[in-house]
């Protein structure tokens, strides 16, 4: 079957966006420093500096559900899953730009409250929204941010990961997945059973901070945030950087509820915490020996950092190693066209 025959849906998410490149090319411009592939695009600035640019869309049945959230949250949320791609390469947000589309008989009140919510968070991580586009729609409500950061240090990429590297993570894993399944098992009743994981699905917290102590040393080889999955972003960074991974399964930082949650409804750890994603933590890989470094970076951002692997050679793939036992890690998290949608 030729390209011509096929639709989107027969292809996975990674699939288009190569092919995508392929036609846009190679860039031209001398001053763009990396385009499509990476957490987000980077342009040399003036002197030292460089800009970084990148979008994110939230489309209403597919990300959120307007009855599940308020306009407040959902604006918080928005800002929030655009920053986490920032600080998934080392850059200062400075600017967003907004652009909805909406019903026309979306309630004003719901408009204003949404943009509260992303006012709050950018005032959080000191982001002004400049400008934007509104746009009708006769169905889904969509949201579509543009941020802009910058910096003069070093910036983090998916590519540079070296064999004998540690493979480290931010925060704890698993908790944000699992509220957004007891958000879809309980609707609005997971608000209060469930209240903190439902919080770290609608509320990610960028971790900008941890990412700007990072940039100002040597240590870090290559970064992600886990947006898509673990299993997804790790496979990321291994295929960007030719390498392989193996990941202990006893260091894994499980949220202490995600196990609750699995002894209340069933559902199964693995899968919650290998391929949910939206925990919006930073995933990176580090030079061997920076343990006492990060630790004092994790005292001073007052986010915990773990070790929970290390970068091994290609062929030896990505494995998940439990005791004596290993098994291979599949890309099975987050992609809107596909096999890997679900």
């Amino acid at each position: 079957m030729t390209s011509e025959s096929k639709t989107v849906g027969q292809y996975t998410e990674k699939e288009l966006i190569e092919r995508i490149a392929s036609i846009i090319g190679k860039p031209k411009r001398r001053d763009i420093l990396i385009g499509i592939g990476d957490d987000t695009a980077v342009v040399k600035g003036s002197g030292d500096s460089k800009l970084l640019y990148t979008s994110d869309m939230l489309v209403e049945e597919i990300h959120f559900d307007r009855s599940l959230i308020s306009p407040r949250t959902l604006g918080r949320r928005a800002m929030a899953v655009n920053l986490s791609d920032l600080a998934a390469m080392g850059a200062e947000p400075q600017y967003a730009l907004v652009s909805l589309a909406l019903q026309s008989s979306y309630p004003m009140a719901e408009l204003e409250e949404l943009y509260a919510g992303m006012v709050e968070m950018g005032n959080r991580f000191k982001v002004t929204i400049i400008g934007g586009n509104l746009s009708s729609t006769g169905s889904q409500m969509v949201i579509d941010l543009f941020l802009v950061g910058c910096t003069s240090g070093r910036i983090f990429t998916r590519s540079g990961a070296k064999v004998g590297d540690d493979i480290y993570v931010t925060g704890t894993l698993g908790g944000a997945h699992a509220g957004w399944l007891a958000l879809e098992a309980y609707g609005n009743r997971a608000e209060k059973t469930y209240a903190e994981l439902v919080k770290m699905h609608q509320e990610p917290i960028p971790r900008i901070k941890v990412s700007r102590l990072l940039a100002d040393t040597d240590i870090v080889t290559s970064m992600t945030d886990i947006s898509d999955g673990l299993s997804t972003d790790l496979t990321h960074i291994c295929s960007a950087s030719h390498v392989g991974a193996n990941i202990l399964w006893s260091q894994l930082p499980i949220h202490d509820l995600v196990h609750d949650f699995e002894n209340m409804t069933g559902a199964d750890t693995r899968l919650v915490v290998l391929d949910g994603g939206e925990d919006y933590e930073l995933l990176f890989t580090a030079r061997p020996g920076s343990a006492k470094a990060l630790a004092e970076i994790a005292r001073r951002a007052r986010v915990p950092i773990t070790a929970i692997g290390r970068i091994v050679p290609r062929n030896s793939g990505i494995r998940l190693v439990e005791g004596e036992k290993s098994s291979p890690i599949e890309a099975k998290g987050w992609s809107h066209f596909g096999a890997g949608n679900r």
